[in-house]
């Protein structure tokens, strides 16, 4: 997705790490059979995670003016993981251990409507935002990406329906895992 966008650095291939990819196999696996996974993103090298950090924190201050610094940083953080190597706590894409889905429509690949675009930084892109309300397939849509994606041993990004994680520091604190099984790539 971001190499076909222009993003410097960003690789042709996705890559991710043996673990990952069976899982996906099995999300596609428990999915309906008009329904398909399309991974838009998996790995991605420190660079890349720069330049996404920077492009949101840059459209939120043109849209924000009136925020400081810090409420600009804050709130790119809930979409973006900062761009740092820290082998403590790195960024969940470096780890070669994370994804970002969406379901398609087959056997044509088209977009199954789940609200929001991939990377749309709002409220409405957290995963429970349809949860309220009448928003009808939307709802049921995410509702099956989700149960797929739980299913196959994946944990959820809260704040994106689209972000699943396998072995990382955060599938570590949210399955009970005593550690992350993927550090950071270099």
């Amino acid at each position: 997705m971001y190499h076909e966008a222009g993003v410097v650095g960003a690789e042709p291939t996705l890559r991710a790490r043996v673990g990952v990819l069976a899982r996906l196999q099995l999300a596609a696996d428990a999915l309906p059979a008009d329904m398909g996974l399309r991974v838009s993103d998996a790995y991605r090298p420190l660079a890349v995670q720069q330049a996404l950090w920077d492009g949101l924190a840059t459209q939120t201050a043109a849209l924000h003016p009136d925020w400081t610094a810090s409420e600009v940083t804050a709130y790119t953080g809930r979409f973006v993981a900062r761009p740092q190597f820290n082998p403590l706590q790195p960024p969940p894409h470096l780890t070669g251990g994370a994804v970002d889905v969406a379901l398609v429509w087959l056997p044509a690949g088209t977009p199954v409507d789940v609200g929001t675009d991939m990377d749309d930084a709002h409220e409405l892109s957290l995963t429970a935002a349809l949860e309220v309300g009448p928003c009808g397939d939307a709802r049921r849509h995410r509702r099956i990406l989700y149960h797929a994606m739980i299913g196959a041993g994946f944990v959820n990004y809260p704040n994106e329906w689209w972000h699943y994680e396998f072995g990382t520091i955060r599938w570590a604190k949210q399955t009970g895992a005593s550690v992350a099984i993927y550090g950071g790539i270099q």
